[in-house]
């Protein structure tokens, strides 16, 4: 699986040690996102940091066929939005879909190794807006 961050970080095939160490370094301003991409086309996607982060995830069934959703904390309704900066800008988020770091971390391993998601995460079927 191939790994990238916004400050430059890109492996190949990227371990679970290296990807957790990775994704610590996000901090919002000069390095404030990443994103974990299979061979499909199929990726995971965060941004924000330090403390205050949101994550996608896209799936490939085939070249046209996706779902896209964005996690949520379970069980967890908004309270409005927030703001996290993302490569520089603004990006508005339901407080709910509001992530800490050891969640991302949780979520990126759980992507890597193929397992399902942590228990204390739903997602938000977003597929529409991208089709």
């Amino acid at each position: 699986m191939i790994f990238e961050s916004e400050n430059g970080v890109h492996y190949k095939k990227i371990k679970k040690n290296d990807l957790e160490n990775h994704l610590r370094t996000i901090d919002g301003s000069s390095n404030s996102y990443a994103i974990l991409e299979k061979e499909d086309g199929s990726y995971m996607q965060v941004g924000g940091g330090p403390i205050k982060f949101t994550v996608e995830v896209r799936k490939y069934f085939s070249s046209s066929d996706f779902t896209h959703r964005k996690a949520i904390q379970k069980d967890s309704a908004s309270s409005g939005t927030m703001k996290i900066i993302i490569s520089g800008s603004l990006v508005e988020v339901q407080t709910n879909q509001v992530m800490n770091l050891e969640t991302v971390i949780l979520l990126f391993k759980s992507f890597l190794e193929g397992e399902d998601f942590p228990t204390t995460v739903e997602w938000d079927d977003m597929t529409n807006m991208f089709k």
